[in-house]
């Protein structure tokens, strides 16, 4: 890890949970967590599922309290009903950024969501969000395989923001 900045949770955190993560190779947690995993040589990857389970043969935790770390950076990937909850839980945890995929709950949800983190002191790239990556840092927060090298890429369908 590089020093620390502002944004380091963002781009280059300690530790990663992905909540929601998958065995499933047709959801979008089996892709979080594949690419999450990428970088455990260089952050403590937790990969997050109530029903249980595992990945490339690391198991899936019920919660973000009872990991042996705090994750900074939480990547949320549940159905919209289920995002504030988990986020309530990654703030009380000492989560400092959370990525959310999922949308569907609304301006005023989203709103609100951006609110109570903002308010706890965290980062919220999200919701409706791809996903997050730097190759840099070896942070593959998302579904895609993208190269390395001098090319930036930003995608942006919308974000939700205190006004």
């Amino acid at each position: 890890m590089t020093d620390e900045t502002p944004l380091h949770t963002l781009f280059d955190p300690r530790s990663v949970a992905v909540v929601g993560a998958s065995d499933n190779p047709a959801k979008w947690g089996y892709w979080l967590a594949k690419r999450a995993l990428t970088g455990r040589d260089r952050r403590a990857v937790h990969l997050v599922n109530r029903r249980g389970g595992a990945l490339d043969g690391v198991s899936f935790r019920p919660g973000l309290t009872g990991l042996p770390q705090a994750p900074e950076h939480v990547v949320v990937a549940v159905p919209a009903p289920f995002v504030r909850p988990v986020v309530a839980e990654g703030l009380a945890a000492g989560a400092r950024c959370f990525t959310v995929i999922p949308s569907g709950s609304g301006t005023a949800d989203e709103q609100a969501l951006a609110e109570l983190v903002t308010g706890g002191g965290a980062r919220l790239p999200g919701p409706n969000c791809m996903g997050l990556v730097d190759t840099t840092t070896q942070l593959r927060l998302s579904w895609g395989e993208f190269p390395v090298g001098a090319d930036a890429r930003r995608s942006r369908a919308r974000s939700a923001r205190p006004r």
